[in-house]
C-alpha cells in the first residue's frame, strides 16, 4: 500500500511541475510576443521619423540607415506577422525613398523568400525583394493603403506577373 502512494505522490508531484513548466512557459511567450511587438512599433516609429521630420539630406540619410539596420534585424526574428510587417515597411520605405541603397535590405528578403518556413512570408518577401532592384515593373500609386497590405502584395504580384509574361 505504502509503494501504491509513493507513486501517487510522485505521480502528482511530476503533474504539478510539468503544470508550473507550462504555465511559465506561456507566460514567456507572452512576454517575447508583446517585445517583439515593440520592437516592431519601434521601427514603425522611425519609419515614421524618417519619412516626417527628416528635414535634410543628412538626418534623413542617418535615419535611413537606422531604418535599414532595424529591418535587417526584424528580418531575422521568426514570427510571421513581424516579417510580412517589416516586408511592408521596407515597400513603403522604397515607394518614398526610391534612390536609397537597399542592398543589405535586399539580402535579408531574398534570405527570408529562400529559407522561410512560411510559403506566403517567402512569396511576399520575394515580391519585395524583386521590387527593390526592379521598381519600375510595377504600378504602385504614390501613397501605398497602408490599412490593406495584403491588396498592395496582390496587385504587386499581377503586376510582376504582367510583366514577366507580357514582355516575353
Amino acid at each position: 500500500m505504502r509503494f501504491i502512494e509513493h507513486i501517487i505522490r510522485t505521480e502528482l508531484f511530476f503533474h504539478s511541475i510539468s503544470e508550473r513548466i507550462r504555465i511559465e512557459r506561456n507566460q514567456l511567450e507572452a512576454v517575447m510576443k508583446k517585445l517583439v511587438l515593440f520592437v516592431v512599433i519601434a521601427v514603425v516609429a522611425l519609419s515614421m521619423v524618417a519619412n516626417v521630420n527628416a528635414k535634410n539630406r543628412y538626418n534623413q540619410q542617418w535615419l535611413l540607415n537606422r531604418a535599414e539596420e532595424n529591418y535587417v534585424m526584424l528580418c531575422n526574428q521568426g514570427y510571421e506577422s513581424v516579417m510580412e510587417s517589416v516586408i511592408f515597411n521596407v515597400i513603403m520605405m522604397k515607394n518614398n525613398y526610391p534612390d536609397f541603397n537597399y542592398d543589405k535590405i535586399i539580402n535579408a528578403l531574398d534570405k527570408l523568400a529562400k529559407d522561410h518556413e512560411s510559403v506566403t512570408v517567402q512569396h511576399k518577401a520575394y515580391i519585395a525583394s524583386v521590387y527593390l532592384r526592379h521598381s519600375e515593373l510595377f504600378k504602385l500609386p504614390a501613397t501605398i493603403n497602408k490599412q490593406n497590405p495584403n491588396a498592395c502584395f496582390k496587385a504587386m504580384a499581377l503586376d510582376l506577373e504582367n510583366a514577366v509574361f507580357v514582355e516575353k
